[in-house]
């Protein structure tokens, strides 16, 4: 048997190996490495945040709710505390995920100065129209419609589950306590930021309603950690 075709075989075997590959796009032939960041992924999640909670009232308004009750007064009113949560949930696929949080926000501290004399039924009237703050526990839903390369843009509305005290202390000696407690919505706007592929910082901005017109606004950064 000659060895001519064997040899000629070969030879072309060779040729096609040293040969250059053909030119083309670039972009177009580059296939995703798996070292690639996934930046956005559905899974559960866990975080800390912290920040101000400032309450919707004011002196003015707590000066004219007493008046209204037949006691002139001049209050000062420290409607700004600081605020913390912490917070758990699941993303899904789609740009939905649900919450879940444990909320402080602080307390409202004030002092008021009047002439009248100090009894029961004036305690009752500070308790009954003093703005108060709270904590509690908070169910949302939160929709993205902002899904960048490395940050997310959402919005959430759900409700929460809150307690606050209200603490009035006299400076003759008497004091009175009263419990509030309800369920009222919340709402917000939360911004994430990837810092890698598991960790993201978090801004978000909260609403919470506590009835009676004591509405707290919470301004807040933290970190959340995504677990794949």
């Amino acid at each position: 048997m000659s060895s001519r075709p064997a040899s000629l075989a070969f030879a072309l075997l060779a040729a096609a190996c040293a040969a250059p590959p053909p030119q083309g796009n670039p972009a177009a032939s580059h296939a995703p490495s798996p070292q690639e960041v996934e930046w956005f992924h559905a899974g559960w999640y866990a975080g800390a945040a912290m920040g101000t909670a400032v309450a919707d009232a004011s002196a003015a308004d707590l000066e004219d709710d007493l008046a209204g009750r037949g006691y002139d007064s001049d209050a000062s009113l420290d409607d700004s505390e600081v605020g913390w949560k912490v917070f758990g949930g699941y993303r899904f696929d789609a740009p939905w995920a649900v919450e879940i949080a444990l909320v402080d926000l602080g307390t409202v501290e004030s002092e008021i100065a009047t002439d009248a004399v100090v009894t029961d039924a004036f305690l009752d009237a500070v308790t009954d129209v003093h703005p108060y703050s709270g904590a509690g526990v908070s169910l949302s839903g939160l929709y993205f419609p902002i899904e960048e390369e490395r940050f997310d843009v959402g919005l959430k509305a759900g409700a929460w589950f809150w307690q606050a005290d209200v603490d009035v202390d006299a400076a003759t000696g008497e004091s009175l306590e009263v419990d509030e407690q309800g369920v009222h919505p919340l709402v917000g706007i939360v911004g994430l930021i990837d810092i890698t592929d598991r960790w993201s910082a978090r801004l978000e901005w909260e609403h919470y309603l506590l009835g009676s017109d004591n509405d707290v606004d919470f301004l807040a950064i933290g970190l959340q950690l995504t677990v794949r």
